[in-house]
């Protein structure tokens, strides 16, 4: 993905599927040798991409994955956004989930006496939206990188004939944004108390 920002520069994204490989955790310069490698001979701008890249001080690269934990606390200490239930940067979740669920555990904190009765409900009211928000768009991961040229016509095909006006009445159900599919709980009603 190539994208061009207000201040002159372009952005670039790029992305290949593998298992976990630990490549997040390699300096920079062993990290920019591995999309070298992946990437020399894609074709198209990739050239002039890697030339930038090389030279590029802003550079990062991670994986891409979720978090699913069974709990999100343990003891006095519960988790909440990325660190509890990263929906993974293909969700387009990660803010939402974070943000929701920041208010929820205050929510639910402000209205217990007892921590662990405050975590207990936090997850009730999280859990079933942060599992809607995990749930990928079909084909996601893997079909977001064709490795072959009638992979990508494939999948432009399938770009265009889904961003159709006709078919996005039938399939807008289906790749709606899960973002708004959690009823906020009402706090209106609690008082923060403490040293001020």
């Amino acid at each position: 993905m190539v994208r061009p920002d207000n201040r002159g520069t372009t952005k670039v994204a790029l992305s290949f599927p593998s298992p976990p490989l630990g490549y997040e955790r390699l300096d920079t310069a062993a990290q920019k040798t591995i999309l070298s490698h992946v990437f020399t001979g894609a074709g198209w701008e990739m050239p002039r991409i890697l030339a930038a890249m090389a030279g590029s001080e802003d550079f990062y690269l991670e994986l891409l994955g979720q978090i699913r934990l069974p709990r999100w606390s343990s003891g006095r200490v519960a988790l909440v956004g990325d660190a509890g239930y990263c929906a993974s940067p293909i969700s387009g979740m990660g803010t939402s989930v974070a943000l929701v669920g920041a208010y929820v555990l205050a929510g639910e904190l402000a209205r217990h006496d007892d921590h662990r009765t405050a975590f207990a409900a936090y997850e009730a009211v999280m859990r079933p939206y942060v599992t809607r928000a995990q749930k990928l768009p079909p084909g996601a991961p893997r079909g977001g990188s064709p490795r072959t040229r009638r992979g990508i016509k494939f999948q432009h095909a399938v770009i265009r004939l889904a961003t159709s006006p006709a078919a996005r009445r039938i399939t807008g159900p289906m790749f709606s944004s899960p973002a708004s599919a959690i009823e906020l709980p009402d706090y209106s009603d609690l008082t923060v108390t403490g040293a001020g």
